[in-house]
């Protein structure tokens, strides 16, 4: 019997199940306004910040919001997927060219407190943000 966390690894070895669920949402959202737009227009972000993504996936944050990145802005983007990883460096190669980019499982997160101004989970369900100074 396969783990949860193995079956989890097995369907996001690539960005294939989610790049569909994603078409779906853009074919079908009564919303003209893009999920990743929106959510960007809620980070309180100064114009120099130490950012951490945990789950970033293909990198589609970024790239959607390309045109709204500070250049002040140093990113660690994360996720438990090598093949997600592998997707995010090449999609955001250029938008994000000091990027780090990392292996990591988000149950057990490899650096040191205060490393980050801002850190989050992101994603296509849902938003959960951590921050030394409280969002406005």
């Amino acid at each position: 019997m396969k783990t949860s966390q193995s079956l989890v690894a097995q369907q996001y070895q690539t960005s294939a199940n989610l790049d569909a669920r994603s078409q779906l949402h853009a074919r079908f959202s009564a919303n003209p306004y893009s999920w990743f737009r929106w959510l960007f227009d809620h980070f309180a972000l100064s114009p120099e910040a130490r950012i951490l993504e945990l789950g970033c996936g293909p990198g589609l944050l970024w790239r959607e919001n390309r045109d709204r990145i500070q250049p002040g802005w140093e990113f660690t983007l994360t996720d438990f997927s090598p093949g997600m990883v592998a997707e995010a460096r090449r999609n955001l190669e250029g938008i994000l060219p000091a990027a780090d980019f990392r292996v990591v499982d988000a149950q057990e997160i490899p650096f040191p407190e205060e490393s980050f101004d801002r850190g989050g989970v992101c994603g296509q369900w849902g938003v959960s943000s951590s921050s030394r100074d409280p969002v406005p």
